[in-house]
């Protein structure tokens, strides 16, 4: 259940970001925190305020989520209590707890302390609080501001030009290195013959520290389970992308395999993709004959094939839906997905993209030929629903648009091929997918990376994905973490 956040709320969350308090923080219970890291904040608001932070209350460390309100009440008023988004919380937040409440509960029934800061602020910060007199970041509360907005212009253009040109190479970098790692854990998985997610397992220490080379990585189906998991977490956007890929690993590729007839396959896909995911309605008796007449195959379908499955579901709880365009449900990711594995399965996807790339075309033919096979079309029912429930008041025409074809190939595909001519030594065309990915441009309409942009006076830059990706590496690394002195343009301002 998402809350508006009203000013003395964000100002709480500058607060906490910038941890700017007077003397040792405790608990309401009376034990120590010191916090590690504040978390990154959740730009779209729904669900906790800030995600992955880590804390140490008494002698224990915690990673989770923070939650912030401007009273302890906050947290039942705003459903946080009746809310599984929230079982991740580890730090209720509040400016003030008049009763002085030790605790709040998830839904889960897990108590989590409460951290009331008014005794932890300064006089000078209490009174703008209380008369509201902070400057706001803008009228638009989407826009951030940045505490080197006032003196960003005044370092020299090209160094800020340089910084975050190098800062997209090291998020691409660390896009090669997550995939790398997953590679390793599929390896492990294959050669042990490891189920997950039933069987939990840690990556033995020769498999984590093993140079990929000195892996045989030549088992096809490794690269495609791998392609598979990051192409479904890239289609969830922010708020399904640890769903989609939880059901990709869930819904794996040796065991859509098994289901891999010629006829009605795709229908087959979308029987056990959203039965998996939890989001399958049973057929009831409907005026939406098309929908019924579908869901009808789909429950028949199940049937034939459930017998084979033996793994976890999804909730419909698992997934967001409130705040978000249509045309990025859930429903309609999980329709773009089947059709990404009929071509992965039945088509040989991912080498005809290898050969794509290794061809002779020149970069702007290439990212042509790219974007064509990542733009999908609407097809079957979906045409015109975004849920089960009901048609759609307009017909989706695209369920993967140039916008989205174009994030894909940035955070997938060029980071997919470069891992993979890693692994086989091709050096020369490892050094194409930098190149590729420095020339880059995609279409932008990312609110945060344009608002940065305009602050550092880069703005002519963002449609080039270079820009954008370092632009998204300095506000998640440095700002929201309130790591100014290390950010090569803060030291210029502030050292």
């Amino acid at each position: 259940m998402a809350k508006k956040i009203n000013n003395t709320e964000k100002k709480l969350h500058e607060l906490w970001l910038a941890q700017e308090f007077n003397g040792k923080l405790r608990t309401l219970d009376g034990k120590d925190i010191e916090v590690l890291s504040p978390g990154e904040e959740n730009i779209d608001k729904s669900g906790p305020d800030f995600h992955n932070a880590k804390i140490r209350i008494d002698s224990l460390v915690f990673v989770g989520d923070v939650e912030i309100d401007v009273d302890y009440s906050g947290w039942k008023h705003h459903g946080h209590n009746i809310d599984k988004h929230f079982n991740s919380v580890i730090l209720h937040v509040v400016f003030e707890n008049k009763n002085r409440h030790q605790y709040v509960y998830t839904k889960g029934g897990r108590k989590v302390p409460v951290l009331a800061l008014k005794n932890f602020i300064s006089k000078d910060y209490l009174n703008a609080l209380k008369n509201q007199e902070l400057t706001e970041s803008n009228s638009n509360p989407k826009v951030r501001k940045l505490k080197c907005e006032e003196g960003a212009l005044t370092t020299d253009y090209f160094l800020r030009e340089r910084f975050i040109a190098e800062l997209g190479l090291e998020r691409f970098a660390n896009k090669i290195k997550r995939m790398e790692r997953r590679l390793k854990e599929l390896k492990f998985l294959d050669e042990n013959k490891i189920s997950e997610p039933k069987i939990n397992f840690a990556l033995p220490p020769e498999y984590d520290v093993a140079p990929l080379v000195d892996l045989d990585l030549s088992n096809k189906r490794l690269w495609e389970q791998l392609f598979y998991e990051f192409l479904f977490e890239a289609l969830g956007y922010t708020q399904n992308k640890t769903q989609m890929m939880k059901l990709a690993r869930l819904a794996n590729l040796d065991f859509l395999e098994k289901i891999a007839d010629e006829e009605n396959y795709l229908e087959k896909l979308h029987a056990v993709l959203y039965k998996i995911a939890g989001l399958f309605i049973e057929p009831t008796e409907t005026d939406d004959e098309e929908m019924t007449s579908y869901q009808r195959k789909l429950a028949e379908y199940w049937n034939d094939v459930k017998n084979l499955y033996d793994s976890e579901f999804l909730s419909e709880t698992d997934w967001h839906f409130f705040r978000m365009r249509p045309q990025n449900f859930p429903t309609i990711r999980i329709a773009a997905g089947a059709f990404f594995i009929k071509e992965i399965l039945k088509s040989d996807f991912i080498s005809r993209l290898i050969k794509l790339f290794q061809s002779d075309l020149n970069n702007k033919k290439l990212i042509s030929k790219f974007r064509t096979a990542f733009i999908v079309k609407s097809y079957s029912v979906w045409k015109k629903h975004f849920t089960f429930y009901k048609k759609a008041k307009t017909d989706v025409k695209y369920f993967v648009g140039l916008s989205r074809a174009d994030e894909i190939i940035a955070n997938v595909l060029l980071p997919f091929l470069a891992l993979y001519f890693k692994v086989f030594n091709l050096s020369d065309d490892y050094k194409k997918v930098l190149k590729l990915f420095n020339l880059y441009e995609q279409k932008n309409d990312y609110a945060l990376v344009n608002d940065i942009a305009k602050t550092l006076g880069l703005q002519n830059l963002t449609h080039r994905t270079i820009f954008a990706q370092g632009i998204l590496h300095l506000y998640r690394n440095y700002c929201s973490r309130n790591l100014c002195l290390e950010c090569r343009i803060g030291k210029e301002l502030f050292e």
